[in-house]
């Protein structure tokens, strides 16, 4: 019975149970106002029993990948990415990387990523006009260090974001040396101080001996 289109939802229509969800704020934070995912409970008898049976037929109590993907790419094609809208993206994109460890391996997974991949539906730190594609994008992660150069992808709860999810969806991670070389010089030509971050990952890289560090000198890169 799980699998029949047989419990009413609050569009007027029917669904499976197993596709449905009884309505919390929690819910809705990261679902939206999802009227065809809501149980439509005024349409059933009131009996407990009744209720007690619905639930027993697999009513959702946590999101499906699916409906959380849904809900990114159906933000990105009826809205601009205003403060409002990012947060709900953000939101639904959170719960896909809580649940990643679970769900990395399931083909339901899977099949909800990759309709991410392609997708411009992610939004970008300081562009409230465009959805990007999470390939023009790079992690947050110590944005500081190279910010002026790249766009960034404005999820700011880091310690929320899974980067092997980041990586799946060919987000990059870790800036190349020659945007933080360009940071800097951005820096220093509006005088405006480099963040210490800067810094940081360019001695992390001439620990390495990257060869365009050697780039830097001889220029005029430290602000005084």
């Amino acid at each position: 019975l799980g699998t029949l289109p047989m419990v009413p939802t609050q569009d007027g229509r029917w669904s499976r149970p197993t596709n449905t969800y009884r309505r919390t704020e929690d819910l809705a934070k990261v679902l939206g106002e999802a009227l065809h995912l809501w149980l439509d409970a005024s349409r059933l008898p009131s009996a407990r029993s009744v209720q007690t049976f619905i639930d027993s037929l697999g009513i959702r109590r946590s999101p499906m990948a699916r409906h959380l993907v849904d809900r990114m790419l159906f933000l990105a094609e009826k809205y601009v990415p205003s403060e409002e809208a990012r947060r709900a993206c953000a939101e639904a994109f959170y719960v896909l990387c809580d649940n990643y460890e679970e769900w990395k391996e399931k083909p339901f997974f899977q099949d909800a990523i990759a309709d991410l991949r392609d997708a411009a539906c992610f939004p970008a730190e300081g562009d409230g006009e465009t959805w990007h594609t999470a390939d023009a994008l790079y992690a947050p992660y110590r944005a500081d260090a190279f910010r002026s150069q790249a766009r960034i992808l404005d999820f700011r709860n880091t310690a929320r974001l899974k980067t092997e999810l980041l990586e799946k969806l060919e987000v990059s991670i870790n800036p190349e040396t020659k945007l933080v070389i360009g940071h800097l010089q951005h820096c220093v030509a509006t005088s405006v101080p480099p963040h210490v971050s800067t810094y940081q990952v360019l001695n992390e890289r001439a620990q390495r001996e990257d060869p365009l560090i050697a780039t830097l000198a001889g220029t005029r890169c430290i602000y005084v």
